[in-house]
Formats: C-alpha cells, structure tokens, sequence
C-alpha cells in the first residue's frame, strides 16, 4: 500500500456525498527507542533496559518496506498530526476499519 489515499473521496464522504472510500482506520503496535537514563548508570541498567512497546492508531497513509506512516487529521490536500514507524520496529497492524 505505498500510493496515497484518496483524501478528495474522503473529505465528500464526511459532508454527505456519495462514494466514500476512507484511508484504513489502524491501531500500530510498535517498538519505540528509549531512553536507559542520564548520567551514569550500572551495567546491569543497560543489560535490563529494552525498548518501549508503543501503540498509536490513525488512517494509514503509507505501508511499505520501509516504513509505516499514519495520521489523524485528514483533509483533499492535506494530514496532520502523523507518525512515521521504521517497518522494523512493527510489530502488528490491526485494522480497525476499512
């Protein structure tokens, strides 16, 4: 799903007409960075530490090997408020709505 969705359809869809055809509403499960701490830490710190599992939902934008990019505002010509996951810190894509 790497081509962009079609906002125009989307946006007559929310004021009434007809043929409406929304991005995929997801819920994205992720592996965010995080941080062990500031300063000096213990060894055992660093071995203990792991990354941060992370869930953000929004209309899914762009899917590709790469990455993975969602939004929650949505408009003809714009999207606002987005994420962009690096595909290897994906976990799970649940579709919410299609």
């Amino acid at each position: 799903m790497s081509n962009l969705p079609d906002f125009k359809k989307l946006v007559d869809a929310v004021f009434g007409r007809k043929d409406p055809k929304t991005p995929p509403l997801v819920e994205v499960l992720w592996l965010d960075a995080s941080d062990i701490d500031s300063g000096w830490f213990g060894h055992e710190e660093i071995t203990r530490s792991k990354p941060a599992p992370s869930l953000s939902v929004g209309y899914l934008f762009h899917k590709d090997d790469v990455c993975v990019k969602i939004v929650s505002l949505v408009n003809d010509t714009h999207g606002g408020n987005g994420i962009m996951i690096p595909a290897g810190m994906v976990k799970k894509i649940n579709y919410l709505h299609r």
